[in-house]
């Protein structure tokens, strides 16, 4: 089992994972050693509440597992936390060519993320934090890396 996802972003695929570092910047509500101003002073998340509370707009709709945001309870600010810190969990580019030591994730989550429908972030985070808390299997990961 992965608990790393590759998913498209703007133009890029990308590595997101949450690992202790980002358990820690998460549930502390503390910065990300790799990040800047942008997450301090956050609220605490709590990975297994935000999960809970993520979960519960997805539903299984003619044996598809579909999102049905109005009966999720997330928000914005959540999600992009999600988001910023799977991003510097995974450390960027699946092709390696953009890492968060040479680019600001900041400037990917103005240009990639904030453009996007809610639910479209919703769906990233649901992604994100599926993979941390329930794996991804060898043969899936495998598939999403290529």
């Amino acid at each position: 089992m992965h608990t790393s996802i590759n998913l498209p972003l703007g133009d890029d695929t990308f590595k997101f994972k949450l690992g202790p570092t980002e358990f820690a910047a998460l549930e502390s509500g503390g910065p990300h050693p790799d990040g800047n101003a942008w997450d301090r002073n956050r609220r605490p998340i709590l990975i297994g509440e935000a999960y809970a509370r993520i979960l519960q707009g997805r539903a299984i709709i003619e044996g598809k597992n579909e999102g049905v945001p109005g009966y999720a309870a997330f928000s914005a600010t959540e999600l992009d936390t999600i988001i910023v810190m799977g991003l510097l969990g995974g450390g960027g580019s699946t092709d390696g060519q953009i890492t968060w030591k040479e680019y600001d994730v900041y400037a990917w989550m103005k240009r990639d993320v904030y453009p996007l429908p809610l639910v479209d972030r919703w769906r990233m985070a649901f992604l994100i934090l599926s993979a941390c808390v329930e794996g991804i299997p060898y043969d899936v990961y495998q598939r999403t890396a290529a």
